[in-house]
């Protein structure tokens, strides 16, 4: 086989394999997590993609007098839309030496393939770091959602008073995303069962003692400092966060000349959107985690924040 014919193979079994994976364990995590965070494909145009919906009639039902012809005001039917923004990701450029090659030639679809996993679980690691991001800036930057708890840390109490924000609605939150740190508080506490559920690199899904999946992700995004450390969790709806892939990954593998020994490098680049439940992205195009993850980007379309992606709970 050509050196050739190698690389072109080893490509091949690279995407198949990151494909296959990334499938596989989209499908797991997707159903896993009750769809609170829900990972998909699409193709979407442009640097946004909106989605629009109507909004709830409010007083829909009236009272009528049956005695009465007085005219009625009409209540008009308003539109809500939905953006989700357009992240530009892309591989760190990856250098074979010529030791790696000596065994590629010999099973190149083996090295294929392990790189091909490695990759695949780096981009799932990578969209979900990000959707926690965009969630957290949205959600804590609109003030009806949050319970500050971080006098005490995350107990079931914390919990419940996060869950009420959402009134007669609790019950549409699906999942709780939080730091490992206060998910062994809880622990500690008793209220959790334990239950694993799905485990893919850092992401583990437990369920605890209340019906409630636990997403645990040491995301950055879920801790800050403010005279200390304090961390956020997330209580999210059924759709609470949406990422899609956009299927335009595309790479190249070069070879260096002029050195001691040849040098080829493996670099490849992509897109996803992502999109917050009752929310619209304003901010920058193709953003960086610092614009993702500011709440002044996004701003609340609901009409309710009953009918947004959820809740936040600060805690120590």
């Amino acid at each position: 086989m050509s050196t050739q014919d190698v690389m072109s193979t080893f490509k091949t079994y690279v995407f198949r394999a990151s494909g296959e994976a990334l499938a596989q364990n989209v499908n797991a995590f997707n159903e896993a997590s009750r769809g609170a965070i829900q990972l998909g494909a699409a193709q979407n145009v442009g640097d946004f993609s909106h989605q629009a919906a109507f909004a709830a009639v409010k007083n829909f039902v009236r009272r009528r007098d049956p005695y009465a012809n007085t005219s009625v005001d009409p209540t008009p039917l308003e539109m809500l839309n939905e953006t989700s923004v357009k992240v530009a990701t892309g591989t760190s450029p990856v250098t074979f030496s010529p030791s790696h090659y000596r065994w590629i030639q010999e099973n190149p679809e083996e090295a294929g393939v392990m790189l091909g996993e490695e990759l695949a679980e780096a981009i799932l690691q990578d969209q979900l770091n990000a959707s926690i991001i965009a969630a957290r800036a949205a959600i804590t930057g609109n003030a009806d959602a949050v319970y500050d708890g971080t006098a005490n840390k995350l107990d079931l109490q914390a919990l419940l008073q996060g869950a009420a924000k959402f009134g007669d609605q609790a019950s549409q939150l699906v999942a709780w995303v939080c730091h490992s740190k206060p998910l062994h508080d809880l622990y500690s506490a008793n209220v959790a069962n334990n239950t694993q559920l799905f485990q893919f690199g850092t992401v583990n899904i437990q369920q605890d003692g209340f019906g409630r999946i636990l997403v645990c992700s040491d995301s950055p995004a879920l801790s800050y400092e403010d005279n200390g450390t304090f961390f956020t969790t997330l209580g999210l709806t059924q759709g609470g966060i949406k990422v899609e892939d956009n299927g335009d990954m595309d790479s190249h593998i070069e070879t260096t000349t002029g050195r001691e020994n040849l040098v080829r490098t493996f670099q490849a680049e992509s897109s996803f959107n992502v999109g917050v439940r009752g929310y619209a992205y304003s901010g920058a195009k193709a953003p960086t985690d610092a614009e993702l993850g500011t709440g002044a980007s996004w701003t609340q379309v609901a009409s309710d924040v009953k009918g947004t992606a959820g809740v936040a709970v600060n805690s120590k």
